[in-house]
């Protein structure tokens, strides 16, 4: 996943005890994901034993990202922040149901986080899976269920399936956050 082609300011690097408004939070993820497309990541000079002493206690992330459950997409590195940055939630295929949209929830009403970014990636394992296969056994049919009308609306084109079900998700999260007071 890359943002390519979209011009920002210089970027500041934002620490758990900063609290960005919403836009300056996603100014942040998107110039993350610059440095990190261009292999120019500041993260890593972060103090990694003065992060864990910020957030020993407390964690006061700046944005929520919901994400695929995918070991090729790690969240922090892709936006170039490290721990205590961004409360992510993920999830196979990247559906969204009550008990996912309750984390980012989660965040926006009791952490005070002002941002949130659903993403989605090409070469989706999962719904490559759910467009492959007509029955499955034990919690995946679950998952797979609420796949399936992504597939169904894009038919076999699996580009236009993941921002089906990306859009899909992204609905379901925005309900539940406009819920939330002060999101």
């Amino acid at each position: 996943m890359a943002a390519t082609g979209i011009q920002l300011a210089s970027a500041r690097t934002f620490y758990a005890q900063t609290m960005p408004s919403p836009d300056e939070a996603l100014h942040e993820l998107f110039a993350g994901n610059q440095r990190f497309a261009a292999n120019q990541p500041r993260s890593i000079t972060h103090n990694l034993i003065i992060r864990k002493e910020r957030t020993v206690n407390k964690h006061e992330p700046f944005a929520a990202v919901l994400a695929c459950a995918d070991s090729r997409i790690p969240v922090e590195p892709v936006f170039d922040q490290t721990m205590g940055h961004i409360f992510v939630t993920w999830v196979a295929g990247n559906v969204v149901n009550p008990e996912i949209a309750s984390s980012p929830e989660f965040g926006v009403a009791v952490l005070g986080i002002k941002a949130l970014l659903v993403i989605n990636h090409s070469n989706c394992r999962a719904l490559r899976a759910a467009m492959t296969t007509d029955s499955v056994s034990g919690q995946i049919s679950v998952l797979y269920q609420r796949i399936y009308p992504a597939i169904e609306q894009s038919g076999v084109n699996i580009d236009k399936a993941i921002q089906a079900n990306a859009s899909s998700g992204l609905s379901v999260a925005v309900k539940s956050y406009e819920r939330s007071a002060d999101f």
